[in-house]
């Protein structure tokens, strides 16, 4: 273990843009540089890496995209041994467990962090249980992103409750925030002033629960008929095209916008009237927090780890997943009361500004990484 600074690998197995690089790349760009070093090793290059290659020289790519690859975990311990890594930190299923056999190899600690939904639908595959196995035998300390995660961990993969600890996402409020005026971005979008606006960020997948929204959107324009509903995140092009189909199948092609991936979400959540998530299944949401940051109301599913965000009826709404009448009963109350959104809103800002912070969230992992390190080379 190398004396003054404790040199630690960061692995994730996707590209973004997405929550879990998100967290990655705030570790990485806001951890002591005194007393920690950053190593980041990615499975492919895409926003993460160009984001990360503008702050952060020391960034790798061993591209693998193969569920067992036995020249990836060779040059992963290679570059753990030439590095002179103290301690791996992985994030997502797959690379976790790389990370896991790897640090077996190598002799070092292993931490892995979980975001969201766990495996792949069953856990009895036997592939399923070897690696879990293996992570629960091997990591050091598992992190859950809510304690929602933290419970499926013990109850459902048999983690030793003694090596799960919660550490929530954390928002750099003070560099988040809307640098446009909300009504120049609505111009740029066809919208009018007076437009109300509902929307929902998140990349285009099937936890996502977008076909929900999409229906429920019918039901709130039927009460509002110049609603209008944008969805930000990048197109996983099949479901798009179901998501699409389903669009115009309801008659709401003119009511509806998908706007992709962008950069200025800030900008985006500020023209909101309210933010919705759609979602099944969620470990945390880092977009629900970051639309409470900037004041706005929300109504989000009570899929797992937002009901540790949103308190029902106070902060926002949180209603059952696969529920588009339930959707669009909050949404209709909202648009329909402005009181009720300021006042929710203001609620929301205050109760995420003190929960969720960023530096609070950096500490906890700096601790982690200082304990973790301590006691297994004390041990071994």
């Amino acid at each position: 273990m190398n004396e003054n600074k404790i040199r630690i690998l960061h692995l994730i197995e996707t590209g973004g843009p997405g929550g879990a690089e998100k967290v990655l790349l705030n570790i990485v760009k806001n951890i002591d540089s005194r007393h920690f070093d950053s190593l980041v090793l990615l499975l492919r290059k895409g926003w993460l890496y160009q984001t990360l290659r503008q702050h952060h020289p020391e960034t790798r790519v061993i591209e693998s995209n193969r569920a067992w690859d036995i020249r990836f975990l060779l040059k992963l311990s290679s570059l753990i041994r030439k590095e002179k890594i103290d301690l791996l930190h992985s994030h997502l299923p797959g690379i976790n467990f790389y990370s896991c056999l790897a640090a077996l190899i190598t002799k070092r600690p292993v931490i892995v962090t979980y975001h969201g939904k766990i495996g792949d639908g069953d856990d009895r595959r036997w592939k399923n249980v070897f690696k879990n196995f293996i992570i629960r035998k091997t990591a050091v300390q598992v992190v859950a992103v809510s304690d929602y995660l933290k419970n499926e961990l013990i109850n459902h993969v048999g983690i030793d409750q003694r090596k799960v600890t919660t550490i929530h996402h954390g928002i750099d409020f003070k560099a988040f925030g809307a640098k446009k005026n909300p009504f120049e971005l609505k111009q740029e979008l066809g919208l009018s002033e007076s437009t109300p606006v509902v929307g929902a960020v998140g990349n285009i997948r099937g936890s996502k629960g977008y076909e929900f929204l999409i229906q429920s959107a019918k039901l709130v324009g039927k009460k509002i008929p110049h609603v209008f509903f944008l969805i930000v995140g990048e197109k996983e092009e099949k479901l798009f095209c179901d998501l699409t189909k389903l669009t115009e199948k309801l008659g709401l092609g003119e009511r509806i916008k998908f706007l992709g991936f962008r950069e200025d979400v800030p900008d985006f959540l500020n023209i909101l009237d309210v933010f919705v998530l759609s979602s099944t299944t969620e470990g945390f949401s880092i977009a629900t927090v970051e639309a409470m940051s900037l004041a706005k109301p929300v109504v989000v599913t009570d899929c797992g780890g937002p009901a540790e965000i949103v308190s029902d009826g106070q902060t926002g709404f949180l209603v059952p997943p696969r529920d588009p009448e339930s959707l669009a009963e909050k949404i209709i109350l909202l648009l329909e009361n402005k009181t009720l959104r300021e006042e929710m809103g203001t609620k929301a800002q205050i109760a995420v500004r003190k929960k969720f912070g960023l530096e609070e969230s950096i500490k906890d992992y700096e601790s982690l990484y200082n304990n973790c390190t301590k006691k297994y080379f004390r041990n071994s």
